[in-house]
């Protein structure tokens, strides 16, 4: 399944058959008679059987046939890509048999292909090999041992075998070090695109060289002795889920280099990591590496295409590292196209790949892009964090066609929503949320990049960060989550009652009774209009305003949240402590003034009293929404409207103001009562008791005041820091 063995099985059969038909008369046969019956195996067989007709009728047999002659007897060839990989076919095979090709002779029949024709007549291309010729290479290179000598290179043992070619441990004699010698047919590009990569999570190659008399390619790079990530899924698997951690990591990493004669350098920081790290953790740690290698091949034009746990080397110190682009495609190779030597794992491929592959349906090579790659990264490291891959209906039968249509179908309806909720239940949130982006049906709903993935896989490892992204279903968080706006309110309504409710006993006591009957009767009338008044006003506006910003909590995407709204969501606190500071001064000035408007004339001193009662619980108890209401903004709706991007540049000046702005309201809550009881000492008797009073309450309300204030200062700190992260990212 993994390599498309029964589409390749069915190619190679249908080659060897009418070779054998060639080479046992001296008339051609019959090319229809080799075809299957229909669909892209069909054309695929159709292309590569013309490719050794051609061959055989130049330059052995003698019988030419020319392109027209064929495309009058497959209508189906009629299309740029096929015409022009068959015209290069047709130049090569005529040049080989000693005729004179001239560009004008092709361009005056094919004008629409004017630059492939020149490309293959002009530039002097190398004579490509049919895959007849490299089907008896590879049945070479089959036999192929170790302990022979090729070239300079000693064979000491065999590391892997592919459809390609095989791969061996090598002692380079001239340079004295041990290499892994990849030994294919000379066709491909690997070579090429791989002396593009200069990047640590992509093996190194060395160098390539033909070897002498032979069709044999030597491709010979960086050796990796840690074994593949294959392995360690393996190791997974024999194992409990209890036992999963870095350790197991360890344990496979030990294995693979003891097998070849290595032992572990346990006094590595990469080790130490291991050794102490959970397994989500270590998925986390591998896939951040994968990504970035991706990411800078795809940032070069190269896509992979064929990403798999064997695929992916490991060194000594268990750095993961991308090997294998034998079918790797490069979009800025002009002298290649998408549909060469395609193919890939099939349990791996994103659905439009496996529409790619599949015989009947129109998806082509070239709709590929990065996205393809990093859903197929998305099922490996889906497997790596389960020990079982994402869709396990993947079971390849005799009917490939069935079988693609089976995991197309599967792929294009998503992860089962059951599985990724016990996932979620047994793994990190966060990381499930982030692989499950990863294998998202359709393109744009997958992360857009490898360093997009990277970053949040990177935050996956930050536990502050998963704690505000991802809370308990159970916890407070997530239940204030679900009632956003009354949570706001309710955070406000309840300091500024209390102060309100003391206030109105402090003001009745120490100011109005002393004032006569009839003032008590008017101050009565007057706070229940004032508070029906101001209460519901300052509790509407605060009100209307978490709503702005909250209601995009329940839509599909939070992430689409306006910056301006998003940024409103941080300034909920500071607005709860404005409108209710400014509510309590008018209201420290309306007491007086319509006292004095309806009753006469009113003491001086009653007015200063007023004033300066309703301000000073106004400032206390202005500090306990600000802290509240913030504290719940960054972890109930913040980091909810931030979508993908969880540092945006334009946030940051904010958050350093409320990490500033946080210490004034401190400094505020606790200055305050202290200056209350500063005033005990000049205020009269009846007085003091109740300034104490508030001043005693408000000094106990310091403990959860100060707990809410280290909170918002740690969360603050966690944001701050992705900033920062993000500047370095940036400067770097």
């Amino acid at each position: 399944m993994d390599d498309g063995a029964a589409t390749l099985s069915l190619l190679i059969s249908r080659l060897d058959l009418f070779i054998a038909e060639w080479e046992s008369q001296e008339s051609p046969p019959s090319l229809a008679e080799f075809l299957p019956i229909e669909g892209k195996v069909r054309h695929v067989a159709l292309v590569e059987l013309i490719k050794v007709d051609l061959e055989f009728r130049w330059r052995i047999f003698n019988f030419p046939k020319r392109l027209p002659d064929y495309l009058s007897e497959f209508p189906e060839l009629e299309n740029p890509e096929t015409l022009g990989e068959l015209l290069r076919e047709e130049i090569l095979a005529r040049r080989a048999a000693g005729f004179r090709v001239t560009v004008d002779e092709y361009v005056e029949q094919f004008p629409e292909l004017e630059y492939e024709i020149r490309h293959a007549c002009d530039l002097g291309l190398e004579e490509s090999k049919s895959r007849l010729q490299q089907n008896k290479v590879l049945k070479r290179i089959d036999e192929i041992q170790p302990g022979l000598m090729l070239d300079e290179f000693e064979l000491l043992s065999e590391l892997g075998k592919g459809a390609f070619g095989k791969v061996f441990l090598a002692r380079q004699e001239s340079m004295q070090r041990l290499v892994a010698l990849k030994v294919t047919a000379a066709q491909g590009d690997e070579p090429k695109t791989l002396a593009q990569l200069d990047h640590e999570q992509i093996v190194r190659v060395y160098d390539q060289r033909l070897v002498v008399g032979t069709e044999f390619r030597l491709m010979y790079m960086q050796y990796l002795p840690g074994g593949t990530l294959h392995e360690v899924i393996d190791e997974l698997r024999s194992h409990p889920e209890e036992d999963w951690s870095g350790k197991l990591l360890l344990a496979a990493l030990t294995r693979a280099l003891e097998s070849r004669g290595e032992s572990l350098e346990t006094d590595a920081s990469t080790i130490r990591f291991f050794q102490r790290a959970r397994w989500p953790e270590i998925v986390c740690w591998i896939g951040i590496r994968l990504a970035n290698g991706l990411h800078y091949a795809h940032e070069r034009g190269i896509l992979h295409r064929d990403i798999k746990p064997a695929n992916v080397l490991l060194s000594r110190l268990g750095s993961p590292k991308l090997a294998d682009f034998n079918i790797s495609y490069n979009s800025q190779d002009q002298g290649t196209s998408a549909a060469a030597f395609f193919g890939g794992s099939l349990a791996y491929m994103s659905p439009e790949q496996l529409e790619a592959f599949h015989p009947g349906c129109d998806r082509t090579p070239q709709d590929l892009d990065e996205r393809s790659d990093l859903y197929s990264l998305g099922v490996l490291l889906w497997e790596l964090l389960r020990a079982e891959r994402p869709f396990p209906c993947d079971r390849l039968t005799s009917n490939l066609p069935e079988t693609l249509v089976t995991m197309i179908k599967a792929r294009r309806q998503g992860l089962d929503p059951e599985q990724r909720e016990s996932a979620e239940q047994e793994c990190p949130p966060g990381l499930v949320r982030v692989l499950v982006r990863c294998l998202a049906p359709n393109e744009d709903d997958r992360w857009q990049s490898g360093q997009q993935l990277a970053d949040q896989l990177d935050y996956c490892l930050d536990g502050d960060l998963q704690a505000l992204l991802h809370p308990p279903q159970t916890s407070r968080e997530a239940f204030w989550k679900r009632f956003p706006v009354m949570a706001v309110v309710l955070f406000a309504a309840v300091p500024n009652l209390l102060a309100g409710l003391f206030n109105l006993m402090y003001n009745r006591q120490t100011i109005v009774l002393e004032l006569g009957t009839a003032r008590t009767d008017v101050f009565d009338r007057l706070q229940l209009i004032i508070n029906a008044i101001a209460y519901p006003l300052g509790l509407g506006a605060l009100g209307h305003l978490a709503w702005t910003c909250t209601r995009y909590l329940k839509t599909d995407s939070p992430g689409d949240c306006p910056p301006h709204l998003r940024q409103r969501s941080l300034r909920l606190g500071r607005y709860a402590a404005l409108i209710g500071v400014i509510e309590w001064i008018i209201a420290g000035i309306a007491y007086p003034v319509i006292m004095e408007v309806i009753t006469g004339d009113l003491p001086w001193q009653a007015s200063l009293h007023f004033w300066g009662s309703l301000v000073l619980c106004g400032l206390i108890a202005a500090a306990y929404p600000f802290f509240a209401i913030t504290c719940l903004s960054l972890r109930t709706q913040y980091p909810f409207l931030l979508g993908d991007e969880l540092a945006p540049p334009e946030d940051r000046p904010l958050l350093e103001s409320l990490r500033k702005r946080s210490w004034l309201y401190l400094t505020l809550a606790v200055a305050v009562p202290l200056l209350a009881i500063l005033v005990v000492v000049s205020m009269p008797t009846n007085s003091r008791f109740a300034l104490l009073g508030i001043s005693g309450a408000s000094l106990v309300g310091l403990f959860p005041l100060i707990h809410c204030f280290q909170r918002l200062q740690s969360d603050l700190a966690t944001f701050l820091r992705l900033h920062q992260r993000a500047s370095d990212q940036q400067a770097g």
